[in-house]
């Protein structure tokens, strides 16, 4: 049975000591307590640092983290290019991090708004 159905069923149903009303709004608050739970229960940090990751490396050439003209190249075995030296630049490496970070908390606020879950 879903949540509207329960409180189309106490819409209709004789009155008691607690008012329709104080009844339907417990039944909204333990909807919106199970969204919550399985919304942050999705949260796990390998989930996070995975979700990173992608959205990063989804953007990683907007940064210039690598500046490939001073990367340094060379021919190991079997004719197979090698890099000698890449100098990445840490600052852009962590604002990349930074702002994936971000998106992500954004994304998740977004949804718990969205489903009307206010987070003490």
């Amino acid at each position: 049975m879903t949540t509207n159905e329960l409180i189309e069923q106490v819409n209709n149903s004789v009155g008691s000591i607690f008012t329709k009303e104080d009844v339907i709004a417990l039944l909204n608050q333990v909807t919106a307590e199970k969204t919550s739970n399985l919304l942050l229960n999705d949260l796990s940090a390998k989930s996070i640092a995975e979700d990173i990751a992608m959205r990063a490396s989804n953007r990683f050439d907007e940064y210039n983290i690598v500046n490939s003209d001073d990367i340094e190249l060379s021919i190991g075995y079997n004719n197979k290019i090698e890099i000698d030296c890449a100098n990445i630049d840490e600052d852009a490496l962590a604002e990349l991090i930074l702002d994936a970070a971000e998106a992500i908390i954004e994304d998740v606020l977004e949804n718990l708004k969205a489903n009307q879950i206010v987070l003490s």
